[in-house]
């Protein structure tokens, strides 16, 4: 997904680093594949924003006022960045109600209509059995990697 961080000032950008985040600590397991995705989401932020995303990773719990959306973000831009945060939540291969949570919640704050959401959802379901798939064939082919080495050294 393509959120274009590189028109958004810095207010926009720490509070999309700040959505990352918690999407990231939603489940309470944080994986490989999610923290190279705030990697590359943080490279836009300045050095101050990137030590303070730091910290809000270590704290427990929600944090307050992701509701806010900051001046100028558009509704297109809410697309592109709920549709980031599916790629997020399932980039662990695990879709987890806490999850499911969490979307709906940002679903909320960015004010969807009905239908929308319906096609949000879908599209997340989607998106979702793409990412397991996926990593599902990267698993298979681990094994056939490992299989043919075991065999070359016989």
């Amino acid at each position: 997904m393509f959120v274009p961080l590189h028109k958004f000032n810095e207010d926009q950008r720490l509070w999309f680093g700040k959505l990352m985040v918690e999407a990231i600590k939603t489940d309470g397991d944080v994986e490989r594949e999610e923290v190279t995705l705030l990697l590359m989401t943080i490279e836009f932020l300045t050095a101050r924003q990137k030590k303070l995303i730091a910290e809000i990773f270590k704290i427990k719990g929600s944090m307050p006022g992701l509701h806010n959306i900051p001046k100028g973000i558009t509704d297109r831009h809410l697309i592109d960045i709920y549709c980031q945060l599916v790629v997020v939540v399932a980039a662990d291969s695990d879709f987890s109600s806490t999850e499911h949570a969490f979307l709906a919640q940002v679903r909320e704050w960015f004010l969807f209509t009905p239908e929308m959401i319906v096609k949000l959802t879908d599209w997340s379901e989607n998106m979702t059995k793409v990412i397991a798939d996926r990593h599902e064939m990267i698993l298979i082919q681990d094994a056939i990697t490992a299989a043919n080495q075991e065999k070359k050294k016989k």
